[in-house]
């Protein structure tokens, strides 16, 4: 599975996680159940936010060195095999 469905996947079941402990406030029978529940729920929150976070930077990073990659090919292909003529600018010179 590529590292966005996994991403996909893994959301939505920590979003599934969140309206669960969501879904227990409303089973507490005094204020501080309903403390403790809230508490819970924040901190299952913060947690998923914080993961989220650092796999969408590793996917990002992932990215952009696979496009830095792509770049760096493109370049050496320019260099080894397309030319210009003698004391003319090419369009890939004029860039």
């Amino acid at each position: 599975m590529d590292g966005l469905a996994q991403l996909r996947k893994d959301g939505a079941a920590w979003a599934a996680k969140v309206r669960g402990a969501e879904q227990l406030l409303g089973n507490a029978l005094s204020t501080k159940g309903i403390d403790i529940c809230w508490r819970e729920a924040e901190a299952l929150r913060a947690r998923c936010e914080k993961d989220l976070a650092a796999r969408v930077a590793a996917l990002r990073a992932a990215v952009e060195e696979g496009c830095a990659a792509v770049v760096a090919a493109n370049r050496s292909f320019e260099c080894e095999h397309l030319r210009t003529f003698e004391g003319e600018e090419g369009p890939l010179e004029a860039v």
